[in-house]
């Protein structure tokens, strides 16, 4: 029969057991976080998004998750509805699919893993890199550097570095990379990234707040 200091101490040894089972769970943080100063557009009403270094399976699951989270009056399409697989890193056809659908915006999303490339330093658009500052220079460039690399490996922590750019000016307007620690699967990655992208373009106006 317990007595009632162990009856006492039981609920508190569940409650912390509750806590570090949360804490144990998936997380994701956006850091290096930057909005081009410049931009006065309005909202972007029609986004396409392009995942790319994963397997096919998981840039459409990924690609899939972003479009869901998009505000309702967004519409949104995956690359992968976009651009046939035979024309994948060619950005003229990409650009000219993206010019005929309508589209105003588009995200360049790269998953890399813990010992991926570090994202750059947040900071003024000088700090960007000379393959960040047109859509087609960082299309070209991660679609190549993607098929000389391996797709993640079931790392403890996901990286994803994200660009969005202005279809009709080719430019950066918002980049951003996130960390997911501990992911157990891959849309819950895809869920929690995309849920705190948007979350952070609603609060800049670049995309719509509804």
């Amino acid at each position: 029969m317990m007595n009632d200091s162990v009856r006492n101490v039981i609920p508190r040894l569940l409650k912390l057991a509750v806590l570090v089972g949360l804490a144990a769970c998936s997380s994701t943080r956006l850091s290096d976080v930057w909005r081009d100063p410049q931009y006065s557009g309005p909202p972007f009403r029609q986004v396409a998004v392009f995942v790319v270094g994963a397997d096919d399976a998981v840039r459409r699951l990924v690609e899939d998750e972003v479009v869901r989270r998009l505000p309702m009056n967004t519409r949104g399409m995956g690359g992968y509805g976009l651009v046939p697989d035979a024309e994948r890193g060619d950005v003229e056809k990409a650009l000219g699919r993206l010019r005929a659908g309508g589209f105003d915006g588009a995200m360049i999303a790269r998953l890399v893993g813990v010992d991926g490339p570090t994202p750059w330093a947040a900071g003024s658009l000088k700090q960007v890199p000379i393959s960040y500052r047109t859509l087609a220079n960082y299309y070209v460039d991660v679609s190549k550097e993607a098929e000389r690399s391996s797709a993640l490996s079931a790392p403890t922590v996901v990286r994803v570095q994200m660009n969005v750019y202005s279809v009709a000016s080719e430019a950066l307007v918002w980049s951003a990379a996130s960390r997911t620690f501990n992911p157990e699967e891959t849309r819950d990655v895809a869920g929690d990234v995309a849920k705190k992208a948007v979350e952070d373009l609603q609060k800049s106006g670049i995309l719509s707040a509804e």
